[in-house]
């Protein structure tokens, strides 16, 4: 049976092991235009028609079939075809008896090497092809390994950690640039996220998102925030045990779009947004005194993938990512409005929790929903707190639960 050799090559240098592997007779050598030239010039090519281009990859993986039924294919890439690279596409083709991978070091590899920065304890991502906002998910974490492309360069990525990160923190923050690593032109840059934000790097780079400080990061537990460590106003925040009851209503999913309607103090997207930091988070609050509040709070606990929306709902919504699972909190009075208006764009299964203090809510919202074609739960809380030895006990006003699931198509 033929079979398929994928070689890592790191920088403009051929290892021995590889150049005797592109020496032996195959029935295509499959690498980039960039990759092709490189091996021309070591005099180590088999003719140009044997040669097959990495992109499109459709293309790629039809012209690699055809080949095996003649002999072996051999691939070059850069760097490990296992990290983010091409070797998964061809597990997804091919079975594994069939690959034989030469890993060479990895861009990641070589970047935390040339900084002289541990990397046993980092996180990669790839941006290449994809959205900025994927970043947000992963800024909680110490030491961030980034593959980029043209779009999200590393100039780009710092102009955006400059607009979601808390202006005390980014100053924590230092960049590792590396340039065209492994080849003639290398090129190092280290520098704070505004310094990055003013400069320019040829491609290909990547880069190291490194926040060296752990000072007062509160990150010893992920749930379970108490009152008074939620900044709030004249008392105006979802009580501990209210609070437990709703998120497990909520049952959010690690990725998707949370919204937490009337956010007030932010306490449950402040939750939601460290318990789940692949979800993005929208707070969405009219009043200026919250809006603050949120914004500290968020702060403070580095939800950076908490986006605090100043408006009133439903109008503001419409500016919006379509919701997984909705909270609303305070409706100022426009509870049917903002419930007709989210019945429109929630997609199947997807749930809406609502608490209620005052009858008005927990009697038109249940019926609204159920009236709209959602199955309809209702818990009542009543929360009655002392603290030992003290017996005397204090009471708070029973809270409905209301939690509803969409059952029909938009």
């Amino acid at each position: 049976m033929t079979s398929i050799n994928i070689a890592g090559i790191s920088g403009s240098t051929i290892p021995p092991e590889i150049r005797e592997l592109i020496r032996k007779e195959h029935a295509a050598m499959v690498c980039s235009s960039a990759l092709f030239d490189l091996v021309k010039d070591n005099d180590y090519s088999q003719s140009s028609g044997n040669w097959i281009s990495i992109t499109p990859i459709g293309r790629c993986i039809d012209l690699i079939q055809g080949a095996l039924q003649r002999g072996n294919v051999l691939v070059l890439t850069s760097g490990d075809p296992l990290f983010f690279g091409f070797g998964r596409t061809l597990l997804q083709h091919f079975p594994a008896s069939r690959l034989l991978f030469w890993p060479a070091l990895s861009s990641m590899q070589l970047c935390f090497s040339r900084f002289a920065v541990p990397w046993d304890d980092s996180v990669s991502i790839s941006l290449h092809g994809r959205s900025i906002a994927e970043l947000d998910m992963n800024l909680h974490k110490k030491k961030l390994f980034i593959l980029t492309d043209k779009n999200n360069s590393p100039q780009n990525i710092a102009r955006h950690l400059l607009s979601v990160i808390g202006a005390d923190e980014i100053k924590n923050y230092v960049m590792h640039v590396g340039v065209r690593l492994g080849m003639l032109q290398e090129r190092l840059v280290s520098g704070s996220v505004e310094e990055i934000a003013e400069m320019s790097f040829e491609q290909p780079n990547c880069l190291i998102v490194h926040n060296p400080s752990t000072k007062n990061r509160p990150d010893e537990f992920r749930f379970g925030l108490n009152e008074f460590h939620i900044r709030h106003s004249r008392g105006l925040i979802t009580k501990n045990e209210v609070r437990a009851a709703v998120l497990h209503g909520l049952a959010l999913p690690d990725h998707g779009v949370f919204w937490d309607i009337g956010a007030g103090s932010g306490s449950i997207g402040i939750e939601a947004a460290r318990m789940n930091p692949a979800l993005s988070v929208y707070a969405i609050e009219k009043e200026d005194s919250e809006l603050r509040n949120i914004m500290d709070n968020r702060n403070t606990y580095h939800c950076w993938n908490l986006t605090v929306v100043e408006g009133e709902a439903p109008e503001i919504l419409t500016e919006l990512p379509v919701p997984d699972r909705i909270f609303i909190g305070g409706s100022s009075g426009r509870l049917r409005d903002i419930i007709l208006y989210l019945d429109e764009i929630l997609p199947p299964q997807g749930s809406v929790v609502l608490t209620g203090v005052i009858r008005s809510t927990y009697e038109t919202a249940p019926k609204l929903l159920h009236d709209l074609g959602y199955t309809v739960n209702v818990s009542v809380i009543t929360t009655t707190r002392y603290r030992y030895p003290n017996t005397e006990e204090k009471q708070f006003n029973p809270i409905h639960i209301i939690r509803a699931t969409k059952n029909h198509a938009r």
